[in-house]
Parts: C-alpha cells; sequence; structure tokens
C-alpha cells in the first residue's frame, strides 16, 4: 500500500520558520537486525534553522541520488550516515543513489543536516520519500524509525550533539544500561516516525512523557537540550498511531527504491503555520 504522511502544525516561533519544498526526495535506510528493545537503531534527519545570518533561496532541494551533497554535514555511527553513489563502497551509480542512514545493524546513529540556513515568516512546508527495509530474514523486525528535527542553528558544527539512539530517534535524552545520553542539541522540535514505538513512551529510558508505548506511530516531542531527566526537557507533545485511521497502514514500506506505484511506497509531507503573535506556547 503507498501511503503519504501529513501533519500540520502550529509553530511555537515565528523566528524559526521558513519555507522548503522536497527537502529530501531520495532516502535508502536500512532496518537493523533483532527484536530486543537492546538492540533498537534510530534513523535521524535534521533541517538546520537559524534565525541570523544569510539565508539560503527557496525551494530547497537535495536528491541525495549523486555521490555528493552540497553543503550538507554527515555524521553519526559507526559507520557514518553515507551516500549510496559515493566512494569508497559506491553501491549505486552516480544520479541513482540514496542517503543512507544507517547499515542493518545494532545501536546506531546515522545523521545528516543542512548547513543552509532558513528564515522567514511564511510557515514551513517539507516533503521527503523514505525507504525502511531489510536484506536478511524473512520478516521485517520493527526497529526503529527515523525522525525529522529542527534545532537552532547558533550551535556550531563542531559542538553539535545527536541524541539518543534506538526509542529516543536520535533526539530525545536517553538511560540505557547505566549510561546517559544527551538528546540533540538545542533541538526546537522532533517528529518521530515511529515503527516500533518507543519514542512515545513515558519515561522509558528517561524520555519524558508520552501514553507508552505506540507501534506504527507519529509522535512529536517539543524543545530540549542536554540529558536533564525534567518534565520540560522533550516532553511528549501528541501521539497518532498509523495502524488506528481509518485508512490505516504500517510506518515500514519494507522496500527499498519504491515508487508510488509501489505498495512500499512512502512519503512524509510537514506543514508548519505560524502562531500568530510569536513567542513561545506555554
Amino acid at each position: 500500500m503507498n501511503k503519504l504522511l501529513r501533519f500540520k502544525l502550529l509553530t511555537k516561533f515565528t523566528s524559526l520558520i521558513c519555507s522548503l519544498k522536497e527537502l529530501m526526495s531520495g532516502m535508502g535506510i536500512s532496518a537493523r537486525k533483532g527484536l530486543l528493545p537492546f538492540f533498537y537503531v534510530g534513523f535521524f534527519i535534521l533541517l538546520l534553522l537559524k534565525p541570523f545570518s544569510s539565508y539560503a533561496q527557496f525551494p530547497y532541494n537535495e536528491s541525495f541520488r549523486n555521490s555528493t551533497a552540497a553543503n550538507v554535514v554527515f555524521g553519526g555511527g559507526p559507520p557514518s550516515a553515507f551516500l549510496t553513489a559515493a566512494a569508497p563502497l559506491k553501491l549505486d551509480a552516480d544520479g541513482q543513489g540514496y542517503l543512507r542512514l544507517t547499515n542493518e545493524d545494532v545501536k546506531q546513529t546515522g545523521f545528516v543536516y543542512s548547513n543552509n540556513v532558513f528564515l522567514g515568516t511564511f510557515g514551513l512546508n517539507i516533503e521527503f520519500e523514505y525507504f525502511t527495509y531489510q536484506t536478511s530474514g524473512n520478516q521485517h523486525s520493527g526497529a526503529d524509525g527515523l525522525c525529522f528535527f529542527l534545532f537552532d542553528a547558533a550551535v556550531p558544527n563542531g559542538s553539535f550533539n545527536i541524541g539518543g539512539f534506538g526509542g529516543s530517534l536520535g533526539y530525545a535524552q536517553l538511560d540505557k544500561n547505566n549510561k546517559t545520553y544527551v538528546g540533540v542539541s538545542k533541538g526546537y522540535l522532533g517528529i518521530g516516525i515511529d515503527e516500533w514505538g518507543n519514542f512515545a513512551n513515558a519515561n522509558e529510558e528517561g524520555r519524558q512523557g508520552g501514553p507508552g508505548q505506540r507501534s506504527n506511530s507519529v509522535t512529536l516531542r517539543g524543545a530540549g537540550n542536554g540529558s536533564a531527566f525534567t518534565s520540560e526537557n522533550y516532553k511528549w507533545l501528541t501521539t497518532v498511531q498509523t495502524t488506528k485511521l481509518t485508512d490505516n497502514f504500517n510506518i515500514a514500506g519494507g522496500l527499498r527504491g519504491a515508487t508510488p506505484e509501489n505498495d512500499g511506497y512512502r512519503k512524509v509531507r510537514i506543514n508548519l503555520v505560524p502562531r500568530p503573535g510569536g513567542g513561545i506556547n506555554d
């Protein structure tokens, strides 16, 4: 079943509004091995916003199909997120590649973000396609998911931290096996496209608030910074399970390179609407 995920949100900061179209239109994402929560893997997508300095031109479009992607930071791992058409692996021909955030393994935290700077007062429109699948075994294991999130571009590249792996989806803080992991640096909003469902889990592994595990769900978490396990740090905002909708579907498409004609096709559209008067919602 081919599916289009739509989100319409009211933003908290008019100073962080921008207008984009087709931010990402080709992503290849491998799922991880194993079924236990200990082996969770997160897939992360980041957009860089900054309320000052010079600004990018619109629309901003990056396909990730080629061997290079201008002004994009790759990180996480090991290994780091990478372009499948790039050396040294060159898994795909130039022009036919994808952005792969993780390999088929455990505890990975691949991420990318754009160093382009965006500012505007007319809202934010984002579109991207994603593929989540595995190449071994007969059934997709269901962990963990991916997250699109916004963070303060005042954070220098060298000081940026990705959030916790697994159910934290690279955005929220994490308390795992007697070790603490910080959340994403000066995060503003995290939109978790969650296969396993722990991004919505209340106080699970240090995450703040939520209805509990909700597989096949879209969950929003608010602003946060660092590792503090306090109620306002990356707090839960809302969750919708896609399998509970009238036109229900699973988050994972299960097919690499799916097109709109395929059942495994998945596309996300996010629409952020400016908050009148600006400021922060309580």
